[in-house]
């Protein structure tokens, strides 16, 4: 039986989502019940979704222009994503408010929550529509880190959103950088994957040559930080992972939106345990996995 599963993506920016999104639509792992996209010009990241979707004749599974602006810090929500300067899709993205949209969907259904951007739809919805929390299975999330006191992109962009989802009381996987970072592609992947002539791997190669000639890209090849979030949904063998418990800090000049590690070290209390932390990978299982179903 496939897994129900809803994505929340800031796609258009870092290849990595573009990359994890191709991961779910040549798995035959998943029921993909919708994808939101989350974080400043969520139009055009829906438009590109839109395009993508098309690439892999996936125009069939549901798709939402989610919130732009995170809840406290101030984003020109009208910024181009770098992925986005060239898109031929006009498709819009149906006309719901993203809260009805995961509510129409967690009504009937029970799935997990892929969040691979900014928390601030899931936080929004947490918020707005409680009774569906019931249905919401865990969230996979990437985002933080709990060995140092370093603040990851994802939750630096919406602090408070992430910290209401951390103490929603659903069951929370954090896919950090700490496993993360040892999942690195190489040039001889991209040119497997520059070699491999099929629509899918020609529009991924493209949208990849984008980012790589951006500024924001500052490296030679993809880190796989979403790719080995959902991959944990498929095998969580990839993973070990501790049970801890997680708050976000959303103050502090250096440290906001730094995940930190709660758990008390003297009683080892465990009731207050509120989420399970990635503490390693199996590097070459999952990029195995990764090279062979991508290229498909």
């Amino acid at each position: 039986m496939m897994q129900n599963i809803i994505i929340d993506t800031d796609i258009g920016d870092d290849i990595d989502d573009a990359l994890a999104l191709a991961l779910s639509l040549n798995s035959n792992e998943f029921n993909i019940l919708g994808i939101s996209t989350v974080f400043k010009n969520t139009t055009l990241r829906t438009k590109l979704l839109n395009n993508l979707l098309k690439v892999y004749k996936r125009e069939d599974i549901p798709v939402v222009s989610g919130i732009g602006k995170p809840i406290v810090n101030n984003v020109n929500t009208d910024e181009i994503p770098c992925q986005c300067t060239d898109l031929t899709c006009h498709n819009e993205d149906i006309n719901t408010i993203v809260t009805d949209f995961y509510s129409e969907i967690l009504s009937k259904n029970k799935a997990i929550i892929l969040a691979i951007g900014p928390l601030t739809n899931i936080a929004k919805i947490i918020k707005e529509a409680p009774y569906v929390k019931k249905n919401i299975e865990k969230i996979v999330l990437m985002g933080g880190m709990y060995s140092r006191a370093y603040s990851e992109w994802n939750i630096r962009c919406d602090p408070e959103a992430a910290k209401i989802v951390f103490n929603s009381g659903i069951p929370i996987v954090m896919v950090g950088l700490d496993v993360t970072l040892k999942c690195k592609t190489s040039q001889e992947d991209l040119q497997k994957l520059y070699s491999t002539h099929n629509v899918r791997t020609y529009y991924l190669s493209k949208l990849l040559k984008m980012w790589l000639n951006s500024p924001g890209a500052n490296i030679s090849a993809p880190i796989l930080h979403d790719p080995l979030a959902l991959s944990y949904i498929i095998n969580p063998n990839f993973l070990k992972t501790r049970k801890t418990k997680i708050d976000i800090e959303c103050t502090g000049d250096l440290t906001r939106g730094v995940t930190v590690d709660c758990a008390d070290v003297f009683t080892g209390y465990t009731e207050s345990f509120n989420c399970e932390v990635c503490t390693d990978v199996d590097v070459k299982a999952f990029h195995d996995f990764f090279m062979k179903t991508v290229l498909k």
